[in-house]
């Protein structure tokens, strides 16, 4: 198989992380680089009150995704699928994966 461009998507509804960090995804990432694909995590922070700024922030993430050439998109949560659909709609082939996890840490 060849390396795939992935991408792990942490993303918040507001500009604040929350109580919890995220670390499942970053060691899926770990374990993906690993494997030797070209793999990053993004942290992507939406205002959540402001739609310019949403609007700001979503633009930006799509383009990070075309300049990454992103085949596989891989979300644990997801606020706003729109970015994601477009980046998929411009290469065939390219995709995205809905993480669910109970209560292992296993990647």
């Amino acid at each position: 198989m060849a390396p795939l461009s992935i991408a792990f998507v942490v993303s918040f509804g507001e500009p604040s992380e929350g109580f919890f960090a995220d670390t499942f995804l970053a060691q899926l990432c770990a374990e993906a680089r690993e494997s030797g694909h070209r793999a990053r995590l993004i942290r992507v922070y939406y205002d959540g009150r402001d739609p310019r700024r949403d609007d700001e922030v979503r633009a930006r993430f799509e383009r990070w995704l075309d300049a990454q050439a992103t085949d596989l998109v891989v979300v644990e949560r997801l606020f706003d699928a729109d970015p994601i659909r477009k980046h998929l709609a411009r290469a065939p082939g390219r995709h995205c994966a809905l993480l669910v996890r109970g209560d292992s840490f296993d990647p």
